[in-house]
């Protein structure tokens, strides 16, 4: 059999798929976000902040969860903004 020595990931932020990442498939779960995240264009998506959970699944793909801003509607005034995640 033919044994890889590197797997595509596809990287998602909050389940949408961005991008895709080569990596060997020797990295154990903690060398795989380390790498995802001292990635470029992971760090475009982030824009500073910092994940709420990043979760890697080995030879399959790492799914990136960020808190997310929700906005509230009411009768009264309809421009709050609450955070759900506090």
């Amino acid at each position: 059999y033919l044994q890889e020595d590197s797997k595509e990931y596809p990287i998602s932020f909050n389940g949408k798929m961005r991008f895709t990442l080569v990596l060997p498939t020797s990295f154990n779960k903690k060398e795989i976000e380390a790498a995802v995240l001292s990635e470029e264009r992971t760090q475009s998506y982030l824009d500073g902040k910092t994940p709420k959970k990043v979760i890697v699944v080995p030879n399959k793909i790492v799914n990136i969860v960020m808190w997310q801003l929700f906005l509230r509607f009411s009768p009264v005034n309809s421009s709050e903004f609450y955070d759900w995640n506090e």
